[in-house]
């Protein structure tokens, strides 16, 4: 489908996709997990102890879509990393860790210069039916290969918080928009290193001229 924009681009058209939007933030061990976890506003920061590509975050700037790019979301889904090929030194190597992020984890997604809260909640309120289902066969509730099959909810994409009904949040071009991770009840004690990924679900207009 294409549109086009508002006055201020009259010659600029939009092919409107359906595109969901993601950002991968670590979370350190022990005492060293940060108090506050951004997304999407520090996309050039590296996490797996490497620099950021594609597959940890498909941003084109530090919290906002450049003009005349807009985008309409209607979902939100928090996912656990639970291993990364390219450094084997961040795995979600016990469950015990998961349950931690999801039950003292709070979320919170904001949009505009003052910051508005759009939606907040614990992170488990935030589903994430992505990745492998199944069972292991070889070791226990702590070994590595739990990680692959444990994820925070049901395998399936529709699974995931949405807004109500046919609701769609507009972000307008170069409107600040932000998600973030805290602890209000302390940071909580982790065993290993891993990362959580957001991902917006929503419409992309893309600029086509």
């Amino acid at each position: 489908m294409r549109i086009q924009v508002a006055a201020a681009y009259t010659d600029a058209y939009q092919n409107v996709i359906v595109q969901p939007v993601w950002d991968t933030q670590q979370f350190g061990s022990v005492t060293t997990i940060p108090t506050q976890i951004p997304y999407f506003t520090q996309t050039n920061q590296t996490v797996y102890g490497v620099s950021k590509t594609l597959v940890d975050t498909n941003m084109p700037n530090q919290g906002f879509f450049p003009a005349p790019d807009t985008y309409f979301l209607t979902g939100l889904m928090f996912d656990l990393v639970g291993r990364f090929p390219l450094n084997a030194g961040y795995n979600l190597t016990d469950i015990s860790d998961m349950q931690r992020v999801l039950e003292t984890g709070y979320l919170t997604v904001t949009i505009g210069t003052g910051q508005t809260k759009l939606v907040e909640g614990h992170c488990k309120l935030f589903p994430s039916g992505l990745g492998l289902q199944g069972m292991v066969t070889t070791g226990g509730a702590t070994a590595s290969n739990v990680s692959y099959i444990v994820g925070n909810g049901i395998r399936d994409i529709q699974n995931a918080f949405g807004l109500t009904g046919d609701f769609a949040e507009k972000i307008n071009p170069n409107e600040k928009f932000a998600g973030n991770i805290s602890w209000p009840s302390g940071v909580p004690v982790l065993s290993n290193s891993f990362s959580g990924r957001i991902y917006m679900r929503g419409l992309w207009g893309q600029s086509v001229r």
